[in-house]
Order: structure tokens, then C-alpha cells, then sequence
């Protein structure tokens, strides 16, 4: 605490040897968290005594997604932060036992702002340079701008941003206004063919007035989506009560097709450990949460007589989902476009289209 009020700066690093080097060296406001990245409450604790922070991850995949995501938490608490790039193959202890606090002081010296550094490894990747992977680009610098609490920072972050991708400021603030997307768990899927799959119409109910159609339309891709994670839901159900479903399911999905984090984590130890594994085996692959949920599907194992549907209607769902995912990206990206994108978008939007309506029929109608 007083070591970083007196230098007025926190050194933030992986591991506890790093710590240990760097306070032998005399440099002595430094903390590791006690995971990879900070949490909310450690970013508060480090904002408290120092308004910069310095981040000293590896520049390793996990290391860069542990430097942006403290670098989010301590953007919301008001923090200047900054990224250290040591040499490939060096951490702090092993870089410091080498070239001394001195050499230290030339990487903080030379080191970039957090946002600066995130937009750098995008351009280097070659993210700017065409339309799908500059809208893929936005979608990363979006939630480092939401996080970001200070005006002044925010306004120079969107200015770069804005320069750096090619988009005007206004097209960046709409993203920013945009309220984040919600994972929302089914507790069961919506049985295919059930209810919603028919029209008011054909129930004998009046259609909704046009102010209802208007929010139904806008809100239909939300509902696509809480309808495909009870489908997540009952997949996996049914690849526990009934594993010979287990070949025609990982066929058609990977554990990226899921959007709930415990059922993916769930999906994911089936695929290793095999359509048999036991219970007690998943439950050492996955974490508390995981368990729970792990725990409260072996306890459904009933209403699997029409296994078959159960399983065609989910696989179903989560291909829909897939193609209305898209169909999203295409709005967003057709602001972005020129004409000649413009044109193949457009096209790609109606084969999608078309697609929705031969997979949704009259449930996709109901909500277009």
C-alpha cells in the first residue's frame, strides 16, 4: 500500500516468483491476483492506493486474455492502464534476474496503453482489413469501451478506435448504446411442434396489434435465442439418460455450439471422456457450478419416450440459432459495407432468409 502511493503506480504480474523477483530488486509496488486476471474487487483494492497500473502478463493467448480483461476491471474503476511487452520466452522474475530493475524501468518506460496495445495485435492479425473480421474487430474494442468509466478516456478511445477500423464515431456510439447481449438458461426446452409453433391465427386468437408485432420482430432473435439454450439444455439431458444419442449429437455439434458456460463445460468432458463416462468422472473435469447443473440433469431422467424428437428438435434449434447469429452479423456489417458488399450481403441474407422460413416455417412467420 504505501510502497504504491509512494510511486504512485502498482505493477501487476502472473505469478508469486514474480513478486518475490521484483520486490528482491526493490521494486515494491507490485501484487499478483490470486487467478490469472484481476477481479472487480481486486481492481477496486488497486485503484484505492494508485490511480496507474501497469499489467505484466505473457504474451502468450492466455496471458493477452488476462491482460485485457484486469485491463477492463480496472478501466471501470477509473484507472490508467498500461501494457508491459517483455521479450518472447521472459517473465518478470526471469527478465529482472537477467537485466535488473534498471531494465525493468526502460520496459515500463517504453510500455502502451491497454487499449492502444489491444487495437495493435488486431491490425497486426489483419482484423481491419477486411469487412467480416473488422465487424469480429468492433466486437472486441466494444467491451473495453463500455468498460471504460472516464469521459476523457472513453472520448480519446473512441477516436481511435474510430480511425483505426475505418468506422465513424456515431456508428461506434450506436454499438456502445447497444445493451449487451444476456445468456438466459431454459430451465426446459420448448417441446418442437409445441404452442409457439402455430400462429395466433390458427389458434382461433386474434393477431396482436401492430405496436406487439413491432417489439416481437425486434425482440424475436432474443427469443430464437433462449429457445435454442433450452435445447442446449435437453441435448445434454438426453446424452446422459440415453447414450447411444451420443454419435448423431457430436456429429452435427462441437462445445462451441453451446452458449450456456456450465453446459458447455458439461458437453465438452462428455466429448472426452466418451458416451459411458460415469458421473463421478465428469464431475472431476468440471468446476462447482458445473457440477450443480451436472447434478440437477441426472435427476431429470424422465419424459425421454420421444428421445428422437427431443433430440431433432434441439439440433434443430441450435442450427436456427446459428443462421439468425448470422443474419445479425450481416446487420451490422451492411452500415460498414460498400456497394459491392453491400450487394453480397444482401444476397447472403436472403439465402438465410430463406433458409429460416424452410427450418422455422410458421414459428419463424410469427415473430418476422
Amino acid at each position: 500500500k504505501q510502497a504504491a502511493r509512494r510511486d504512485e503506480r502498482m505493477l501487476v504480474v502472473e505469478g508469486y516468483f514474480d513478486v518475490l523477483r521484483l520486490i528482491g530488486a526493490g521494486i515494491e509496488s507490485v501484487v499478483a491476483p490470486m487467478g490469472t486476471a484481476l477481479t472487480e474487487e481486486q481492481a477496486k483494492l488497486v485503484r484505492r492506493y494508485t490511480q496507474r497500473v501497469f499489467l505484466l502478463y505473457d504474451s502468450d493467448k492466455a496471458g493477452l486474455k488476462a491482460t485485457f480483461r484486469s485491463g477492463d476491471e480496472l478501466l471501470q474503476q477509473g484507472a490508467s492502464v498500461q501494457v508491459v511487452t517483455l521479450p518472447e520466452g521472459e517473465d518478470p522474475d526471469t527478465f529482472v534476474r537477467t537485466h535488473g530493475a534498471r531494465g525493468l524501468e526502460a520496459q515500463l518506460s517504453s510500455s502502451i496503453d491497454v487499449f492502444e496495445r489491444k487495437i495493435q495485435i488486431l491490425e497486426r492479425g489483419g482484423w481491419f482489413a477486411d469487412l467480416r473480421r473488422k465487424r469480429q474487430a468492433l466486437d472486441r474494442l466494444l467491451p473495453t469501451l463500455r468498460a471504460t468509466s472516464d469521459p476523457l478516456t472513453r472520448d480519446m478511445y473512441l477516436g481511435y478506435a474510430s480511425t483505426a477500423a475505418g468506422v465513424s464515431r456515431e456508428m461506434l456510439e450506436r454499438e456502445l448504446a447497444n445493451a449487451r447481449p444476456r445468456v438466459v438458461r431454459a430451465a426446459r426446452p420448448p417441446a418442437p411442434g409445441g404452442p409457439d409453433a402455430h400462429p395466433r391465427e390458427q389458434r382461433g386468437q386474434p393477431a396482436p396489434p401492430p405496436d406487439v408485432q413491432r417489439v416481437r420482430r425486434a425482440d424475436r432473435r432474443r427469443v430464437a435465442g433462449e429457445r435454442a439454450i433450452g435445447a442446449e439444455r435437453e441435448l445434454v439431458r438426453v446424452l446422459l439418460h440415453r447414450p447411444n444419442y451420443f454419435e448423431q449429437v457430436v456429429e452435427r455439434v462441437g462445445s462451441d455450439s453451446f452458449r450456456d458456460p456450465e453446459l458447455r463445460r458439461i458437453f465438452a468432458a462428455l466429448v472426452v471422456l466418451g458416451a459411458d463416462a460415469g458421473p463421478e468422472a465428469l464431475a472431476e473435469r468440471l468446476d462447482a457450478d458445473s457440477v450443480e447443473l451436472l447434478q440437477e440433469l441426472l435427476e431429470e431422467g424422465g419424459g425421454l419416450d420421444h428421445a428422437d424428437e427431443a433430440v431433432s428438435g434441439s439440433l434443430a434449434l441450435l442450427h436456427e440459432r446459428t443462421l439468425e447469429e448470422r443474419m445479425s452479423e450481416i446487420d451490422r456489417e451492411l452500415p460498414l459495407a460498400n456497394s459491392e458488399e453491400k450487394d453480397e450481403l444482401t444476397r447472403e441474407k436472403m439465402q438465410l432468409t430463406d433458409e429460416l422460413r424452410r427450418l422455422g416455417g410458421r414459428r419463424w412467420k410469427q415473430f418476422r
